[in-house]
């Protein structure tokens, strides 16, 4: 008998809105009998066998979803909708049975998926698969490929390892007393290189420290050497597993895990999956032209046809992605021609099947920040075959991206400050370069300078400035790409932004000097008459709309929604990771839920963002529409509404603090009797200390003002480790035992903690500081600097301490083009003068 379960040909099909009807147990019942007794006619068993043993429903509601019936003891089982606007059956298999109670992670991501997708259908904001899209037919590929690891060579030992016994037994023992389970980075190389029976042995070793955990760091050291025995190495491992096959499975499965940097823990093993291609290639021979590609580098037609053209060529595909909590590895070995691709979870078979890449289509989905299934962080390492007789292969170039691009200018250059990061096992120097195309079409590419780059920290990431001096531009329109290259690279490679190459070329026109930047044909626009809202001050509420993409490319990105006020302020109304097509006018749907809604009523811009380096106060806002916010109706509880003077960043001097600014607090609701406290928080490590704490009572239309005291924290002045130099969030909340509650209204501004700037006024008119002109500023500032300074460096850094521009200060009058910072604060500094500016 099989220790697992076989694996089960589950195909999860695409949704499609029908009627709107709850299908009862009964009538569920009679869809999955008549379902065997279609598929399978001649089978010895009565399609009455059926049984329900489960109903998968919403976390939130317990509404059903969908009923699962098994067929006999281990003969297969079918998933029945529990509504009629969905197919009667979702999912189904003819071996093995569902089993609630042992679903792998891996699964429960994918029907997290699933029940976000279904319950977005149920309520009217989903737009369903299309399948026909999913499938597109190429003329060079089949039209299917079966599962490589259970089929073909294959078919006679179907490979379904686990992450237990007998995988791990040569494994850490942890503290717990626990042996360390494989994890599913190694478990999914391991299938894949089980499927080669290579290599006869690994070399190198391994020598990392664990600190999963956070506790004491483990140190983990060896070498390879061990021959493997593949014949004791079954595909499918029975209950009576021999000794032989044991230690055979428990010595290969030992030196992948630690190939990896494996961290371990009772709940399970995790490492990245930028080590794969590292250890295939230097330990386990695999050849060099092996690839490992982020999802977010490549649009999604690629994404897809490239991972068919692996499959296609039987070469099994590491997959991995997140379900915004945690990440996966799995191994996708087949696809069909509905447009699914075939994935082994790495649970002995358990609920291996059929799925499409994109499981939900976020943008209409409504899914919750972080949360998307597993159509976020997806990462695959294909092009894994062996090297045999030592065809090693050619090593491919390593993906280096665009993180952020700023620029200043000077009366003899323009220089761009270029920041990127590493997407490969490369670490060493990075030559940059730009391509100059002048106006009359000549061309010419000019080295620019060098700057180092590492990986084992995952997100390597440096910053190098490359300078276009003026005498190189014609009069016109000038085109600048910068360009890559590293060590071993034969052409220069375009430097493409991150995110759907948001950052394509640099156009410098002369002689004025004007730069801009052209970035990818993809943005987020309302589509007209779609938009309905029910929103009340301080209240629950909704807000539907369409949006779509205009544009000629992809747009893919987390999306930020808000409301903002004349003023500037924003009230956040949910996150949604949006994937819209370039050009489809149908466009995708989203309802946003907001709790507690803390804008007071009035009219609001309703704007969102796709920016994820930057705090959203200092994000790139796109307008979509405006809207009026309703007076609030409820007046039996408490509604304490804030309201600050504070709305730019203040700076804070750690050595000489001021007076913060005051909150007052105004009851619009019953009469309130508890505690309030006002924190500060920082933005970037999430520490936070009570700057002011009073139990109060506060009646109906009464306010009463309440002010932080920096001095509650002796150690915001002294330890520069636990509250570093920085931004800070002050916001105040109603305290209670065990929950914390912000007020509504204007509950929050934000401070920038600066050390050693006590000598130094800012913005002042005296002769030793820096006076800017205009402030706010909009395209550009002009920058007085007093005469003993030329010569410095002049920088400009953002709230969270980044470096957006470096430039000389050439004279005493500076001016500073500011067409590429986003809105927001920012702080600059020259030697020891420092300015604030603020950018509209």
């Amino acid at each position: 008998m099989k220790r697992f379960f076989l694996a089960l040909g589950f195909l999860l099909y695409s949704i499609i809105v029908l009627s709107a009807a709850p299908v009862t147990q009964s009538q569920a019942e009679r869809t999955a009998q008549n379902f065997f007794a279609k598929r399978q006619p001649h089978s010895f068993l009565s399609a009455s066998t059926c049984r329900m043993d489960f109903v998968y429903r919403t976390a939130d509601n317990g509404q059903a979803l969908f009923y699962v019936f098994n067929r006999g003891a281990n003969e297969g089982f079918v998933l029945v909708s529990a509504d009629d606007r969905f197919p009667a059956v979702i999912g189904y298999a003819f071996e093995g049975r569902f089993d609630a109670t042992r679903m792998p992670d891996n699964l429960k991501g994918w029907l997290r998926g699933y029940e976000r997708e279904m319950t977005a259908v149920m309520e009217g904001r989903a737009t369903a698969i299309n399948a026909t899209e999913e499938a597109v037919p190429s003329r060079d590929l089949p039209t299917s490929v079966a599962p490589i690891l259970e089929t073909g060579i294959n078919a006679a030992d179907p490979i379904i390892w686990d992450q237990g016994y007998p995988f791990n037994t040569l494994h850490p023992i942890l503290e717990s007393g626990q042996q360390a389970y494989t994890g599913c980075v190694a478990t999914a190389m391991a299938q894949i290189m089980r499927h080669y029976k290579w290599p006869a042995s690994a070399t190198g070793g391994y020598d990392y420290y664990d600190n999963l955990l956070g506790g004491p760091n483990t140190h983990y050291s060896g070498t390879f050497g061990t021959t493997y025995d593949w014949t004791n190495m079954p595909g499918t491992v029975s209950s009576d597993v021999t000794n032989a096959q044991v230690t055979a499975l428990s010595t290969f499965m030992r030196d992948v895990t630690f190939s990896v940097n494996m961290q371990f823990a009772d709940f399970g093993s995790g490492t990245f999956s930028i080590y794969v291609g590292r250890a295939l290639r230097d330990n386990f021979h695999y050849k060099h032209s092996l690839r490992y590609l982020d999802r977010a580098l490549v649009p999604t037609p690629e994404w897809k046809a490239l991972i068919r053209q692996e499959l296609a060529a039987q070469r099994p595909v590491y997959y991995s992605g997140s379900d915004g909590e945690m990440g996966h590895a799995f191994v996708c070995d087949g696809y069909e021609a509905d447009g699914t691709f075939h994935f082994n979870w790495g649970w002995g078979g358990l609920s291996n099947g059929n799925f499409y890449l994109n499981l939900l289509n976020p943008g209409s989905l409504g899914t919750g920040a972080g949360n998307g299934g597993y159509s976020t962080n997806q990462e695959i390492v294909v092009g894994i075959e062996p090297a045999y007789n030592g065809e090693t292969g050619t090593m491919p170039d390593p993906t280096i991206a665009l993180l952020n691009l700023h620029h200043t200018t000077t009366d003899e250059a323009f220089d761009f400050e270029v920041m990127i990061r590493n997407f490969s096992n490369y670490a060493g120097d990075v030559h940059l370069a730009y391509q100059l195309t002048k106006p009359d079409g000549s061309q010419a590419i000019v080295p620019a300078t060098s700057v180092p780059i590492v990986w084992e920290d995952i997100v390597g990431e440096s910053t190098a400035t490359v300078s276009i001096p003026r005498t190189q531009l014609a009069e016109g329109k000038n085109t600048i790409s910068i360009l890559y290259r590293t060590e071993g690279m034969a052409e220069w490679q375009e430097l493409h932004h991150l995110m759907m190459w948001w950052v394509n070329h640099i156009e410098i026109s002369m002689p004025n000097g004007e730069v801009t930047y052209t970035k990818a044909d993809a943005h987020i626009a309302l589509k007209e008459g779609s938009l309905s809202y029910n929103l009340k001050a301080f209240s629950d509420g909704t807000l539907k709309a369409t949006l779509y993409n205009p544009g000629t490319e992809e747009y893919r990105s987390r999306v930020t929604y808000a409301l903002r006020n004349a003023e500037g302020r924003l009230y956040l109304l949910g996150r949604r990771l949006m994937e819209l097509a370039p050009g489809d006018p149908v466009g995708e749907n989203i309802v946003l839920k907001v709790e507690k809604l803390k804008a007071r009523a009035g009219q609001y811009t309703l704007v969102c963002t796709g920016d994820m380096n930057t705090m959203l106060e200092d994000a790139s806002w796109v307008e979509l529409a405006t809207v009026e916010v309703q007076p609030h109706s409820s007046s039996y509880s408490p509604i304490l509404v804030a309201a600050n003077e504070q709305l730019s960043l203040l700076t804070v001097h750690r050595t000489a603090p001021e007076a913060l600014p005051a909150f007052s607090v105004t009851n619009e609701g019953n009469g309130f009797n508890g505690s309030l406290a006002i924190f500060i928080t920082s933005a970037s490590t999430g520490k936070s200390f009570i700057a002011k704490e009073l139990s109060i009572s506060i009646s109906k239309g009464e306010t009463r003002t309440i002010a932080p005291d920096l001095t509650a924290s002796a150690a915001l002045y002294t330890d520069t480790n636990l509250y570093p130099d920085g931004v800070y969030y002050v916001h105040i909340a109603e305290k209670e035992p065990w929950e914390v509650t912000d007020l509504f209204g204007d509950y929050y501004y934000r401070m920038r903690l600066v050390t050693d700037m006590s000598d130094h006024t800012v913005d002042g008119a005296g002769s030793t500081t820096l006076k800017l002109f205009p402030n706010p500023a909009d395209t550009f500032v002009q920058v007085s600097i007093p005469s003993l300074y030329v010569g410095e460096t002049l920088r400009i850094f953002d709230i969270q301490g980044r470096m957006h521009l470096h430039t000389i200060v050439s004279n005493e009058t500076l001016r500073l083009d500011l067409t590429q910072f986003a809105k927001g604060s920012y702080l600059i500094t020259v030697g020891d003068l420092t300015g604030k500016l603020y950018i509209r």
